[in-house]
C-alpha cells in the first residue's frame, strides 16, 4: 500500500515526452498525435460521450477523502478540453513546469483537445472533479500512454489547492489497476531531478523497482502488476 506521508502524497507532475510537441523547449511534435478537432466536429464528438468503453465507464464514482470530502472520479471525455484549460490556469508555475518541463502560461485549445482524446486502451486518462455534475471543474488528471507492449509512460498532476490530502497515491493506484487490465505491467516516469515531492512519492509507493538519474531527470520504473495483484489478493 502507499505510505501516507506528507513528503509524497501529492503527485504533482511527471512529464510525458510524447505530449510535448509544440511547447517551447520541449522538443518537436510527434506525428502520432490524433488529428486536431475543430469546433465543427465537437458536437459529433459529444455524441460519443455516452458510449465510453465498459471498463472506462465503470471508473465513474465517488472518491472520498480522509477528511470526509467526497470528490468524483471518471474517465476523461472528448468534451473535456475547456475544463483542462481552466484546470491548467489554476495550477502554480511550479506545477506547470514539472508537468511540461518548461514554462507554459496557457494550455492552448489544440493541446487541450489532444489531451482530452484517448482510446481507453493504449492512451488513457482519469480525472477527478469536485462533484458528479458533468460541468464540475477538474482538479486532478492521471494519464498513461503505452510505449511498448507491456510498458506505459504515466503522468499525474493535481491542483495546488488540493495537495496534501492523500489524493495522488490513490489516483495512481486507480490508474495502475486500469492499465494492468489492458496488459500494461510497468509504468515509466521521467521526473525532473529537483521534483523532490514526486521522487518521495515514487520511493514510498511500493511499486518502484529502478531509479536512475540522467541528464537532469530521474528515470523511474514501477512494477504496477505486482502491486495490483497483491491488492486483488486482499
Amino acid at each position: 500500500m502507499f505510505a501516507e506521508r506528507d513528503t509524497g502524497e501529492e503527485m504533482e507532475a511527471i512529464v510525458l515526452s510524447h505530449e510535448q510537441g509544440g511547447i517551447p523547449g520541449a522538443g518537436a511534435a510527434s506525428s502520432s498525435h490524433p488529428a486536431h478537432i475543430t469546433d465543427a466536429t465537437i458536437p459529433a464528438a459529444r455524441a460519443e460521450v455516452a458510449a465510453l468503453p465498459r471498463e472506462a465507464a465503470r471508473l465513474s464514482g465517488s472518491f472520498p477523502l480522509r477528511d470526509g470530502t467526497v470528490l468524483h472520479q471518471r474517465a476523461i471525455r472528448v468534451d473535456d478540453a475547456s475544463r483542462l484549460q481552466a484546470f491548467h490556469q489554476r495550477l502554480s508555475e511550479r506545477a506547470v513546469f514539472f508537468r511540461f518541463a518548461g514554462i507554459l502560461p496557457e494550455l492552448n485549445r489544440e493541446l487541450a483537445e489532444r489531451l482530452s482524446q484517448v482510446d481507453y486502451t493504449d492512451r488513457m486518462a482519469i480525472v477527478l472533479t469536485s462533484g458528479a455534475n458533468t460541468e464540475e471543474p477538474i482538479i486532478a488528471v492521471a494519464r498513461y500512454q503505452r510505449v511498448e507492449h507491456d510498458t506505459a509512460e504515466f503522468a499525474l498532476v493535481l491542483e495546488d489547492a488540493w495537495q496534501g490530502r492523500g489524493i495522488g497515491p490513490r489516483l495512481l493506484r486507480t490508474l495502475a489497476a486500469y492499465a494492468v487490465s489492458k496488459g500494461v505491467t510497468t509504468f515509466l516516469a521521467n521526473v525532473l531531478y529537483d521534483n523532490d515531492r514526486m521522487l518521495a512519492l515514487l520511493r514510498h509507493s511500493g511499486m518502484l523497482t529502478t531509479l536512475r538519474i540522467r541528464d537532469g531527470y530521474a528515470e523511474a520504473w514501477l512494477d504496477i502488476a505486482r502491486v495490483v495483484r497483491a491488492d486483488d489478493a486482499h
